[in-house]
């Protein structure tokens, strides 16, 4: 129960329910399990208080206050298979994302990267997302020079 109510909500969400299928006419919540705790605790919430970064296209951006990116459709489906809204707590930077989170004006942070600061604060689910780094280049570039 407490870690529920420590700031990331999502340790309770397996990663079954961003890696099962999006065909939500199954059975929404089939892999999703919630102890007694952990039910009474989300009964008690009207909404999942969400802070995100607002300038990080194309994963998360807020745009005339509307949440959009490419986790927003990870939250979308979140918010279905678990019957509970997430209610978008705007913020102007990641920095005011960040405060927000250490004074529990937000519950939680998605699609974050762990480090051994923000784990002094924060709860992490196992990876969820990953996503390889690459250069890119022209065809005709044979080299990259480190100048």
């Amino acid at each position: 129960m407490n870690l529920l109510k420590n700031i990331l909500f999502f340790l309770i969400i397996p990663l079954q329910v961003l890696s099962s299928e999006l065909d939500l006419t199954k059975d929404e919540k089939q892999f999703i399990s919630f102890n007694y705790d952990e039910l009474k605790y989300l009964d008690s919430l009207k909404t999942i208080k969400m802070c995100v970064d607002p300038n990080w296209e194309p994963y998360e951006v807020i745009k005339n206050n509307k949440y959009e990116g490419l986790v927003s459709e990870f939250i979308k489906l979140i918010e279905k298979k678990i019957n509970k809204k997430f209610e978008l707590i705007v913020t102007e930077s990641w920095i005011e994302s960040l405060e927000f989170i250490k004074n529990k004006k937000c519950q939680v942070l998605p699609f974050l990267n762990e480090t051994t600061k923000r784990k002094e604060f924060l709860n992490f689910t196992p990876t969820l997302y990953t996503e390889p780094d690459v250069i890119v280049t022209k065809n005709d570039v044979q080299y990259i020079y480190n100048s």
